[in-house]
């Protein structure tokens, strides 16, 4: 009878009648032969009704309210059988029933470890991930090399020894170290490994230009073994989960060490302030805006006054907005003769100008990248002068080229800020050679082929370049320029001083972070490219030195 208690449903939640497979309720999964229940969690929209059954019970209850006693059975069928809620024998022994459990809703401690405390974005960085398969530090010596370390202003033929991923000591060996491997480095340079400023990894979001894996590769098999990825990814690098996907991802390839840039807005949009010490706590080491200029010059002081509360180093790239809009060349003779919109150097210099008393006034920690021109250079070269907390560096390809490389309207001289005169490279060059600018980068951006196979105006700026910038920074030595310790300093000790990054230097206890080049060899651009971006104008050319091994934390990472 419909009327009947034991018709009615058990659970009041579940009063309407509706087909044991009806709209709403929950359907267990099919389980293997011997396995648990293995249902997944129900959907959280019906968490308060999910116990509920709209069918009648089948099966009297094994104990009953009064606890009197079972009547007879059959044989063979000395109980009842137990409920979803009981053990395989049914009935507990003295209660007579077991405590009704409250609703297991989804757990709110995942972000928690295993003793309860939270984890934040910076802990979860330093979970490490397995090292693959042949690329375990190793117990190294080096023997012979010409060892190179401009912070301790050692150059001086030695041996350097290895073991757990640290320098364990140059010149003679520990007591009782015996190495598993050994490197003849007869003839060959040890220097710090490079640190690189500015190297766009195009993960997530922009896979098709380059990854993480690829780029990272690549970049030990140019000497680098540090390097710092800007933010403007797909999503932007404005919260901690994309720091901490970049940053495990990098662990996973294996290859040089990643240390992010976080974005200094949100979005890059320049109108709200990013959550810097989230990003700081993930991992970013500095924060900055790219080209997207902020479009309000109080929410850009705002944001430096915060960042240099919490002693943040902020990093510009200076360029006018308004000056530069629609820009594709320098603004000068070359520009005009092939008909393309000019930059002027002004949409750097007055974007420089703003930002350095900005910088004074809030007192931030700055670093201003990618210049472009003399007179840029010049008020860096002021304001150091006047002791503020600033440092500089260029793009390696604007000590080597000019506007006029632009001449046959070749998309692979395509970059942003653009090239500029002969006149303004040589005072970028006297500005790292005197030490004003303090770090040569590569300002590596890799594009498919069919980014550079368009017009010269519809074409993508960047050049793909961190795979030779050992190579191509020679080039100013063999120029007269640079001696190849400064030529080191540049590349190693002067970025990682800039951001503050533990790299750069080699000394006992140090990371062995190590690259190991013939300064007498040449390479030949292109001959092997791991990068995915092939946009290189200097791909076929004879260069001087070539790299035998790079080290990264004791692993050989690149060896040749």
């Amino acid at each position: 009878m419909p009327g009947h208690p034991r018709d009615r449903a058990e659970n009041p939640a579940a009063g309407r009648r509706r087909t044991i497979w009806g709209e709403g309720l929950h359907r267990p999964q099919r389980r293997l032969e011997g396995r648990g229940r293995g249902d997944h969690a129900a959907p959280a929209t019906r968490t308060h009704d999910r116990w509920a059954t709209a069918q009648r019970r089948r099966v009297l209850p094994p104990v009953r309210p009064d606890h009197r006693a079972p009547c007879g059975r059959e044989a063979g069928c000395d109980c009842h059988a137990p409920r979803p809620d009981q053990p395989r024998r049914g009935d507990r022994i003295g209660s007579g029933r077991r405590r009704a459990f409250g609703d297991s809703q989804s757990s709110d401690l995942r972000h928690r470890n295993p003793h309860g405390s939270a984890v934040h974005g910076h802990e979860r960085a330093k979970r490490t991930t397995p090292i693959r398969t042949g690329e375990r530090p190793v117990k190294l010596s080096i023997l012979g090399a010409r060892v190179i370390d401009p912070v301790s202003g050692m150059d001086q033929i030695t041996d350097l020894h290895v073991e757990a991923g640290k320098l364990t000591a140059i010149g003679a060996a520990p007591e009782g170290f015996e190495p598993t491997q050994t490197i003849d480095a007869t003839g060959l340079v040890a220097a710090p490994g490079l640190v690189d400023l500015n190297v766009s990894l195009r993960e997530p979001g922009y896979s098709r230009k380059g990854s993480i894996a690829s780029e990272t590769r690549a970049a030990v098999a140019g000497g680098v073994t540090s390097l710092c990825c800007p933010p403007q990814t797909k999503p932007v690098l404005d919260t901690s989960a994309v720091a901490e996907l970049i940053l495990d991802r990098a662990r996973e390839a294996g290859f040089s060490k990643v240390f992010p840039v976080g974005a200094l807005s949100k979005g890059l949009e320049g109108e709200q302030l990013a959550e810097l010490i989230a990003l700081r706590d993930a991992g970013c080491v500095a924060f900055g805006n790219g080209l997207s200029s902020f479009s309000n010059t109080r929410t850009l002081c705002r944001a430096l006054e915060y960042a240099a509360t919490f002693d943040l180093t902020v990093i510009f790239n200076s360029q006018d907005r308004d000056l530069a809009e629609g820009g594709l060349a320098h603004d000068g003779a070359t520009a005009a003769f092939l008909g393309l919109a000019g930059i002027p150097e002004t949409a750097e210099t007055v974007a420089l100008a703003r930002d350095l008393l900005l910088v004074e006034q809030s007192g931030v920690r700055a670093h201003f990248s990618q210049l472009t021109s003399a007179r840029g250079a010049a008020l860096i070269a002021q304001a150091q002068a006047r002791g503020l907390p600033v440092t500089a560096d260029v793009a390696l390809y604007q000590l080597i080229l000019t506007d006029e490389a632009l001449i046959d309207f070749s998309s692979l001289y395509h970059v942003q800020p653009p090239l500029r005169t002969r006149a303004d490279r040589d005072g970028l060059r006297e500005a790292v050679k005197s030490g004003v600018i303090q770090a040569i980068s590569s300002h590596h951006q890799p594009h498919e082929r069919d980014a550079k196979l368009a017009p010269f105006g519809a074409t993508e700026p960047g050049i793909s370049s961190v795979e030779l910038l050992l190579p191509l920074a020679m080039t100013l030595v063999d120029d007269g320029l640079l001696d190849l310790p400064t030529l080191i300093a540049r590349l190693s000790s002067g970025p990682a001083a800039a951001l503050r990054l533990p790299a750069g230097k080699l000394s006992a206890g140090a990371p062995a972070d190590i690259v190991l080049f013939d300064p007498a060899a040449s390479t030949v651009a292109g001959e092997t490219w791991l990068s995915k971006g092939e946009n290189c104008p200097f791909i076929g050319h004879c260069l001087p030195g070539s790299i035998r091994y790079t080290l990264v934390d004791g692993r050989i990472s690149y060896s040749r």
